[in-house]
């Protein structure tokens, strides 16, 4: 009898470390969508810090501000304003995103396609690989936080050592980027110091 109890108790710890491991994972469409890992809205603003050698913040820094929706070769999107100058226009095809400097003849970049998962991998017309190797969470020495979940994804060119790699924080955007050379030191990149939103829309 002392036998079926302590299995029947074993077999219930059981169901609760599932059940609570199921709660962990939730079955969310949403969180594989590319759009929510890239929100934009009207006068949303991405706030940059350049990094330096080893990924060190700089006292340089450069915001994207989306300005307006417009309509460029048959597609809808947003055109992103650089303080820098130069504005991006940013769209998107069923599950990919692509984005396009305005004014100029290269070919978009596929930056971010779906489903945003680990082993998805894609290579856009202009000869870069991407892939998305998992997801961490990321401390922000300019934001002075943590940004969770960040989709990490790498991207390569045949011919060139340098690898780069991306994290896009679900609901914020692109919050880092590092470019890393053949020895595996990190030679530049920017980090998110802030995403500032219009009050009268999420």
């Amino acid at each position: 009898m002392k036998q079926i109890l302590i299995l029947f108790a074993a077999v219930l710890l059981l169901f609760f470390v599932f059940q609570c491991d199921d709660k962990k994972k939730p079955n969310n469409p949403e969180l594989e969508d590319p759009s929510y890992y890239f929100p934009i809205n009207y006068f949303y603003k991405w706030t940059y810090v350049l990094l330096n050698r080893q990924c060190v913040p700089s006292q340089d820094s450069f915001a994207i501000t989306a300005v307006n929706k417009n309509k460029r070769d048959g597609a809808s999107g947003w055109d992103l304003l650089s303080s820098g100058g130069g504005t991006t226009f940013v769209y998107r095809i069923r599950d990919t995103i692509f984005t396009k400097d305005v004014g100029s003849t290269p070919l978009p970049a596929k930056i971010l396609v779906g489903p945003i998962k680990e082993g998805n991998s894609w290579k856009d017309a202009r000869g870069f690989d991407y892939s998305i190797v998992g997801f961490e969470d990321v401390y922000s020495t300019a934001a002075g936080g943590t940004y969770r979940g960040c989709a990490k994804i790498r991207r390569t060119y045949s011919g060139d050592p340098k690898v780069s790699y991306f994290w896009w924080a679900p609901q914020v955007g692109k919050v880092k980027r590092t470019e890393i050379d053949q020895v595996g030191q990190c030679v530049s990149g920017e980090e998110l110091r802030r995403l500032d939103k219009r009050p009268d829309f999420p």
